[in-house]
């Protein structure tokens, strides 16, 4: 199977918002065969209940490249803001949900 490639297009936003969805949390799961599921929620630690505000359905085989580009895009985002120097430090960048503590609160 070959590799994919990076390609340089235009993307339409259809009537997707220009400034995303806010997601704090997602979930994987095995839809069929050779099938994924990527759920992206909204969690509430205070109701212990999450949201999908979107799902996307990908071919399990191309979920590693979605977690190597992702990889390779937060070290060029780390890497680019190390040169902007400490007064203007690029912002930490989480991927999943991480356990929160109570004294957190609902964050």
């Amino acid at each position: 199977m070959k590799k994919p490639t990076g390609v340089m297009c235009p993307v339409d936003m259809g009537g997707c918002s220009p400034f995303g969805e806010y997601v704090n949390a997602f979930r994987v799961m095995s839809d069929s065969d050779g099938e994924l599921l990527l759920d992206f929620c909204i969690y509430s630690a205070r109701e212990n209940k999450a949201q999908v505000v979107s799902r996307i359905r990908v071919a399990a085989s191309f979920l590693t490249d979605i977690h190597e580009r992702i990889g390779r895009g937060i070290t060029e985002i780390r890497s680019s803001g190390a040169t902007k120097g400490a007064s203007n430090p690029t912002p930490p960048i989480f991927l999943f949900r991480r356990p929160v503590d109570e004294d957190e609160g609902d964050n």
